[in-house]
């Protein structure tokens, strides 16, 4: 039956009289009572309305149903279960045989009815039939409602069960008593239990190491007794587990808690991390093996550093010597210059060298000192003058827009920028003329200047292809230019790389033909100016307190390379010094000990002790014998390599010098001891 009506249908009620006459006069009466009726023929059309459901009621007459083929019956037992169609059945007068009767009640839901009958009494029968059958649609649109929960219900467990089974985590789920009440599939594969070996079974004990399940299990217990998180609750931890057949592994398990029903269920997601922390054991011991790579980098620097730069130190030294010889003839004087040049060349590709490995070691450490943009940028165009006075080229300057203060940070950086972007346009510049401007604009605060450098020339420019290319190293726009200009390719590197360290930016425009301008600007910490120099309360000037040609005054060398010996005496006889030489730190000890010097020059890498060494114990024996003054100790180092002054101030020294070392720049560093020293006997309180 197909049952397609709803509780809101108007139903017909079927009648089936034993003539047209009978079968007109119903009709009519229920109609005037607004009741759907439908006159059938036979028995089998009414049949044929019961099974498709458009049947509320059964009117007819017992003579009809004396039939005894039984298709009636049939067709009402063969109903649903909800289904149980009212029959109204009239009586002859006097009613029927009990026999009769019983073989009528026998069909189904029957309703007897004897005549004479009061039309009040059969619409009130039939109406009573209506709601009856109305009450059975609303149970079987009951039934239907619940099989089709009941489906969703099923279809969502399955579509639940295959999310849970697919899941990549272990999922488990505990009642409050420690019962396991679900288990997916990668539970299965991650402990080796299956499925109807753990529900319903208190399985924690086996899953986790005892400390782990005594932690879980009293962090369950504490959720029962309060109510509340705990710290495992809603958190991933990492355990260690147990699989079936006892092997530990780490797991990282996030536990959360459910009520359902009045009952608390902990759900657990749990996945084995046995890869993940192989894979961080790997990275650290990659992280472990990249630092001690960059170490050994730094030593091998460092060593590099200290034997280029002790002959470099020689060369160039021995150089600026025989230059300043007067008996030289033009050729020699020609064979020196080009020596000296050659020389400088050398050290200038060592040092960019040394710049870009330490930058990429990451071993560059920014001093922070105070210095002057306008003093700085007038040494670096007194160094350029003498090649744009070469080239023929002008060289203008603007940096007007400076304010009158002082700045924080590392000068030597900045200098380098300078020169290499003002080297580079020189380099590239025929004709014409290279402008470098200075610009101060406001930072980001009312202590920082943003200091914008821009170097422009009306050199070969550099094609637009190329740009992106001329900060790598070793590369330079074109290889003929490498070949016509020459250069390693690594200045614009290293001023990029340091710009990017310093916290700065440096952009570049170029038309190829036309020229190129490079800015660069920087942040910097303003601080106030300074006076070149402090007065003492009756007005002398520290300057004025040195002599020029100090009497007696002796200077321990301490170095074990010969030609260093050898250039650094002969500096020292040429500022009008007396020199004692020490070949090791053993002997500078010792020397110390027994000996009056103004101030030590020691070489930082030597065989038998090393500078840092001699130095400490120098200062040990100062504070054994509780001498007044420290001996001032300048440090000699060819390293050239970050922290280097550090370590040197560290181990007790004053100063630090790196080699190879110019001529004024030694000197200036003895004048500044002997500037302490006075400042000490003339109880001064300041520093220059």
């Amino acid at each position: 039956m197909k049952n397609t009506l709803n509780v809101h249908t108007p139903w017909r009620i079927l009648v089936l009289a034993p003539t047209p006459k009978d079968a007109e006069f119903t009709f009519k009466i229920l109609k005037n009572e607004g009741l759907s009726t439908l006159v059938c023929q036979n028995l089998q059309e009414v049949c044929d309305e019961i099974e498709q459901g458009a049947a509320a009621a059964i009117l007819t007459e017992e003579v009809i149903l004396s039939d005894k083929s039984g298709v009636l019956e049939k067709t009402l037992h063969a109903q649903p279960v909800w289904s149980d169609l009212p029959l109204i059945v009239l009586m002859p007068t006097g009613g029927g045989t009990p026999a009769t009767i019983q073989q009528l009640q026998a069909i189904g839901n029957m309703t007897l009815l004897n005549r004479p009958l009061q039309i009040s009494t059969l619409i009130s029968t039939l109406n009573a039939a209506l709601r009856d059958r109305k009450r059975q649609y609303y149970q079987r649109d009951y039934l239907i409602e619940r099989e089709h929960y009941a489906l969703a219900l099923e279809e969502n467990e399955k579509f639940t069960r295959s999310v849970i089974n697919n899941a990549l985590d272990a999922v488990i789920m505990l009642d409050e008593q420690g019962l396991i009440r679900e288990w997916n599939t990668q539970a299965e594969l991650l402990f080796r239990w299956e499925r109807h070996e753990v529900l319903m079974q208190p399985m924690l004990p086996k899953m986790l190491t005892q400390k782990h399940f005594n932690l879980l299990n009293k962090s369950i217990n504490d959720y029962l007794r309060s109510g509340g998180d705990h710290f495992i609750l809603n958190k991933r931890v990492e355990f260690s587990a147990l699989n079936k057949n006892g092997f530990v592994f780490p797991i990282e398990l996030s536990l959360t808690a459910q009520s359902l029903k009045g009952e608390i269920f902990f759900i657990g997601f749990i996945r084995d991390i046995t890869q993940r922390i192989a894979a961080e054991q790997q990275l650290i011991e990659a992280r472990n093996a990249a630092e001690t790579a960059n170490i050994a980098k730094t030593e091998f620097l460092a060593n590099m550093s200290h034997e280029i730069r002790t002959p470099m130190n020689a060369v160039v030294g021995l150089t600026y010597l025989l230059a300043q010889s007067k008996s030289l003839t033009e050729q020699q004087k020609k064979f020196i210059d080009t020596l000296q040049m050659s020389a400088e060349t050398l050290l200038a590709l060592i040092n960019d060298l040394l710049d870009i490995a330490k930058i990429e070691a990451r071993s560059v450490k920014l001093e922070q000192i105070p210095f002057s943009v306008t003093t700085l940028v007038e040494e670096v165009v007194s160094m350029m003058a003498t090649r744009v006075k070469e080239k023929g080229l002008v060289f203008t300057v603007n940096d007007e827009n400076l304010k009158a203060c002082e700045y924080i940070g590392d000068p030597t950086r900045l200098r380098q920028i300078l020169m290499n972007l003002c080297s580079n346009a020189i380099k590239f510049t025929e004709k014409g003329g290279v402008d470098l401007t200075i610009r101060c604009k406001p930072g980001a605060d009312a202590q920082t200047d943003l200091i914008c450098i821009s170097v422009k020339d009306s050199g070969i420019g550099i094609a637009p292809e190329h740009i992106k290319t001329i900060f790598e190293k070793f590369v330079q726009a074109d290889t003929s230019i490498n070949r016509k200009y020459g250069g390693t390719g690594l200045g614009l590197t290293i001023t990029k790389k340091l710009t990017s360290v310093m916290g700065g930016e440096l952009i570049v425009h170029s038309e190829l033909g036309k020229g190129s301008t490079f800015t660069v600007t920087l942040p910097f910490t303003i601080i106030q100016k300074k006076n070149n120099f402090i007065e003492t309360e009756k007005g002398v000037e520290v300057a004025a307190l040195i002599p020029s040609s100090p009497p007696e005054a002796c200077i321990l060398l301490v170095e074990d390379y010969e030609p260093n010996r050898l250039v650094a005496h002969t500096f020292l006889e040429k500022f009008g010094y007396l020199c004692e030489v020490a070949n090791n730190g053993i002997e500078a000890v010792e020397k110390v000990k027994n000996g009056n010097y103004l101030a030590v020059l020691m070489d930082v890498q030597m065989q038998t002790m090393n500078g840092f060494e001699a130095t400490r114990l120098i200062r040990a024996n100062e504070k054994k014998y509780n001498k007044i003054s420290s001996l001032p100790i300048i440090g000699m180092t060819a390293h050239a390599l970050s922290g280097d002054k550090e370590r040197c101030l560290e181990a007790g020294m004053d100063d630090y010098i790196c080699k190879p070392f110019e001529l004024e720049d030694l000197k200036k560093k003895i004048e500044c001891i002997q500037m302490a020293q006075l400042r000490k006997k003339h109880d001064l309180s300041a520093c220059i």
